[in-house]
C-alpha cells in the first residue's frame, strides 16, 4: 500500500511538471522579443526538467520497493502531524439548579505524536468549568496537562461540570484542547452540553434569634426619656440574576428607623447591593434598625418594605413601643440637723449620714440617663464618701458604693454625706440638698447646722447610770464597764480624767486591774478636740448584806468638766441569791485567742466531766451579745465562738459555772 501511494505521488508530480513545461514554452513564443523575459523562462524551464526528473526517479522507486533516500536537511524538516483523540464523541445531560454546580462528568482524551517539551491546553466554554484532578479538585475555566506528564503518558482523564452563576437555560459550546507544534497551533474540539433551571428570586427580612421572615419581635421598647436601643436583623436576596437589578431597596415607616451601623447613620431608607456583581447572586446583609427616640408613649405597628424589580416588594411587620416610667428616688431620713463647725478652728464639722436610694429605673444599654447629681446648699458640701472628697455638685453612678454590694440603677442604695463648710462666719445655716434626674425630678434633704466661735467642751458618758451590780458577802461584784468621752476640747491635746468612787464601791481604768476609790486615764484628743476611753466600777466586798447606792464623780484635770455616774448595788449573804463569784473552783487555765479577734474566737479552759458551762460575751454596758450553753465531757475545752456582726470595741469574755465565774477581756477588730 505504501508503494501504491508513493507511485501516485509521483505520477501526480509528473503531470504537474509536464504542464509547468508546455507552459513556460507558450510563454517563450509570446515574449520572444524580450531578451530579459526570455532569460527567466529558461532558468524556470530547466529547474521544471531537473524536477520533472526527480519525481520519475522516485515514482521509479517506489513501484520497485527501494525507499527514498533524503539528505540530513530534508529529513529534518519532515513534521508528523500530532492527534488528540477521545473516549466519547461528547458529554451531555449536564443538569443544575440556579446558583449551584452540576455533578461533574468526565472524559479521557488520548494523544499521539505529541512533540517534546509542549504543553497541552484545554479552554472550558462559557458556563462550564473543569480540572484534570478530579471531581474533588479545583474546577476553573481552563487546565494545562504538562509536557513532562505527557511525555510519560499517552491519555488523561478530563472532569467538566456547569458552573454554579450562570444564568438558567441551555448552555453548550466546546472544550477547546490546543497544542503547539512548530510554526502552527493545532486544535481538537469536544462537545459538552447542558441545562441550568430557574429558581424563584426572594427578598426576606429575618431578625436575629427568630425564624419569621414576615415578622419581627420588635426593637427593644423603650421608657421615655431614654435613647432608644438598636437591634440587628439579616436581609437576604437570593437568585438575582444579572438580566435585573441586584439591589435591594429598602424602606422603614414613619416610627422606626434603620442603618448599617449600630450607633450612627440611621434614616427611614436604604439601598443594599451585592459585594460582587454575577451572572446569578445570592447575598445577605446585617442591618440595624430601631424606634425612633422622642416618640410619645405608646405601642407602634407598621410595615417596613424591601423592593427589588426581580422580587417586586416583600413586607415585613415591625413592632415596638415606649413606655411610662415608673421610677423612684428617695432619702431617708429627709432631715438632718445638729451639724456643728468651730470658727476658731476654721476646719468644716463633722459629716453625717443619709441613706439615698432609687428604683424602678430602665436598665438597657443604650440608656443615656445613667446618673443622678447631688447639689448641696450654699455653706453645705456633699460626698459620696466619708471622708471625701466633700464638693458642691457630684454624680452618683455606675460606680456608686451601692450598699448590697451590687451596683444597680434599677434599686440602688447607697449612703451619701453633707457637712457644714469651713472658715463659715458665727451664725446658723439651712438649706436643702438637691438629688436630681430628668425622670424624676428632685428630691430634697432639708439640713441645718451652726458655726459657734470657739469650741465648748464637754465630758460625756455613754451610760447614766450602773444599778444591777451585785455581789455576795465578802465578794466583790464583777466589774461594769462604760465609756468616757471628751468632746470638743482642744485638740491634739492630753488630758486626764479622774473618777472619784462613792462609799461601797471602787474604781479602776482596768477590769482586771486594782480597784480602788479613785482611778485615773489619761486621753489625747484628735484634730477635732474628741477622744475616749474605758472605766470600771464595781461594789466591794463587804461582810454585811445590804444595798448600796451613790454617783461617781468625773472630772477633766485642769477644766471645770465633770459628769456623773448614777450606781446602786446589792450585797446578797449566799452564791443562791448573787452573781456568781470569782473564786476559781472548778475552771482552770481560762483563756480567749486570737487578741484582738477578727471572726472567731476560741475559747480553752479545763473542766471536770458533765459540769455545766454558760459561756456570755458582754459589751461595756453588761448587756448579753452572745451566749453558749454546753455541758463539758471534762478535760481541757476548746469553743469556737462566732463573733461575726458584731462591732469592733471591747467586751467582757464571762465563762460560769454553778459555783464560780471567770473573764477575760476581748478586743474585738
Amino acid at each position: 500500500m505504501l508503494r501504491c501511494r508513493g507511485v501516485l505521488l509521483n505520477i501526480n508530480a509528473f503531470f504537474r511538471h509536464l504542464f509547468f513545461i508546455q507552459s513556460n514554452f507558450l510563454l517563450l513564443k509570446h515574449f520572444k522579443n524580450s531578451e530579459k523575459m526570455l532569460r527567466s523562462i529558461l532558468i524556470k524551464y530547466y529547474r521544471g526538467l531537473i524536477a520533472l526528473f526527480l519525481s520519475l526517479l522516485v515514482g521509479y522507486n517506489a513501484l520497485a520497493g527501494v525507499p527514498p533516500k533524503t539528505s540530513r536537511l530534508n529529513a529534518a524538516n519532515v513534521v508528523v502531524a500530532p492527534t488528540i483523540t477521545f473516549s466519547k464523541p461528547e458529554l451531555s445531560g449536564f443538569t443544575a439548579t440556579l446558583g449551584k454546580n452540576s455533578i461533574a462528568q468526565k472524559y479521557t482524551m488520548f494523544w499521539k505524536d505529541m512533540p517534546g517539551g509542549k504543553d497541552i491546553e484545554l479552554f472550558f466554554p462559557a458556563g462550564f468549568e473543569g480540572n484534570t484532578s478530579g471531581p474533588t479538585g479545583e474546577f476553573k475555566t481552563f487546565a494545562i496537562i504538562s509536557a513532562a506528564f505527557i511525555a510519560r503518558n499517552s491519555s488523561q482523564e478530563v472532569f467538566v461540570r456547569l458552573k454554579d452563576n450562570i444564568l438558567p437555560g441551555s448552555h453548550k459550546g466546546v472544550v477547546q484542547h490546543t497544542f503547539i507544534t512548530s510554526p502552527s497551533t493545532s486544535m481538537a474540539n469536544f462537545p459538552v452540553s447542558g441545562t441550568v433551571f430557574s429558581l424563584p428570586a426572594k427578598v426576606a427580612m429575618t431578625q436575629l434569634g427568630t425564624t419569621s421572615p414576615t415578622q419581627t419581635d420588635g426593637p427593644p421598647s423603650y421608657f421615655e426619656g431614654e435613647s432608644p436601643r438598636a437591634d440587628s436583623a439579616a436581609v437576604r436576596a437570593d437568585n438575582l440574576l444579572s438580566t435585573g437589578s441586584q439591589k435591594v431597596f429598602i424602606n422603614f415607616p414613619e416610627s422606626f428607623e434603620v442603618s448599617l451601623n449600630r450607633t450612627f447613620g440611621f434614616s427611614h431608607s436604604l439601598v443594599i447591593a451585592p459585594p460582587t456583581p454575577g451572572q446569578v447572586v445570592s447575598y445577605s446583609k446585617k442591618i440595624y434598625f430601631r424606634l425612633k427616640p422622642n416618640l410619645k408613649t405608646g405601642n407602634y405597628i407598621e410595615d417596613a418594605t424591601f423592593f427589588n424589580d426581580q422580587v417586586g416588594t416583600a413586607t415585613v411587620l415591625l413592632q415596638g413601643g415606649v413606655g411610662k416610667i415608673k421610677a423612684t428616688m428617695g432619702v431617708s431620713p429627709d432631715n438632718i440637723t445638729g451639724l456643728t463647725a468651730i470658727k476658731a478652728t476654721g476646719k468644716p464639722s463633722e459629716p453625717k449620714n443619709y441613706l439615698f436610694t432609687a428604683s424602678d429605673f430602665p436598665t438597657n444599654d443604650c440608656q443615656i440617663i445613667n446618673s443622678f447629681t447631688i447639689i448641696a446648699p450654699k455653706n453645705f458640701e456633699v460626698s459620696a464618701k466619708k471622708e471625701g472628697p466633700y464638693q458642691e455638685v457630684f454624680t452618683i453612678g455606675t460606680d456608686a458604693d451601692d450598699v448590697s454590694g451590687q451596683v444597680n440603677l434599677n434599686n440602688l442604695q447607697t449612703s451619701l454625706f453633707v457637712r457644714l463648710k469651713g472658715d463659715l462666719a458665727v451664725g446658723d445655716y439651712a438649706g436643702d440638698v438637691l438629688h436630681v434626674h430628668p425622670l424624676t425630678g428632685v428630691r430634697k434633704l432639708s439640713v441645718s447646722g451652726s458655726v459657734k466661735a470657739d469650741i465648748e467642751p464637754k465630758l460625756v458618758l455613754s451610760i447614766t447610770s450602773a444599778t444591777n451590780l451585785t455581789a455576795v458577802k465578802n465578794q466583790p461584784s464583777f466589774p461594769r464597764g462604760y465609756r468616757t468621752f471628751l468632746k470638743e476640747v482642744t485638740p491634739n491635746t492630753a488630758f486626764t480624767i479622774t473618777s472619784t468612787a462613792p462609799a461601797g464601791f471602787e474604781v479602776s481604768n482596768l477590769q482586771k486591774g486594782t480597784f480602788g476609790s479613785t482611778a485615773s486615764i489619761t486621753l489625747t484628743t484628735d484634730n477635732l478636740g474628741n477622744a475616749e476611753g474605758a472605766l470600771f466600777v464595781r461594789l466591794k466586798a463587804s461582810s454585811t448584806a445590804k444595798t448600796v447606792t451613790g454617783f461617781v464623780q468625773h472630772e477633766v484635770v485642769g477644766t471645770t468638766l465633770n459628769a456623773f455616774l448614777n450606781v446602786k448595788g446589792t450585797i446578797a449573804t449566799s452564791i443562791a441569791t448573787a452573781a456568781p463569784t470569782n473564786k476559781n473552783q472548778v475552771l482552770a487555765g481560762l483563756n480567749a485567742y486570737p487578741v484582738p479577734v477578727q471572726d472567731q474566737l476560741t475559747v480553752a479552759f479545763e473542766a471536770p466531766a458533765r459540769q455545766e458551762v454558760q459561756i456570755r460575751l458582754l459589751d461595756l454596758q453588761g448587756n448579753t451579745q452572745l451566749k453558749h450553753h454546753l455541758v463539758a465531757p471534762g478535760g481541757n475545752q476548746q469553743i469556737k465562738l462566732s463573733l461575726t456582726g458584731q462591732k469592733a470595741g471591747l467586751y467582757i469574755l464571762e465563762v460560769i459555772t454553778g459555783t464560780e465565774r471567770q473573764t477575760v477581756e476581748i478586743i474585738k477588730k
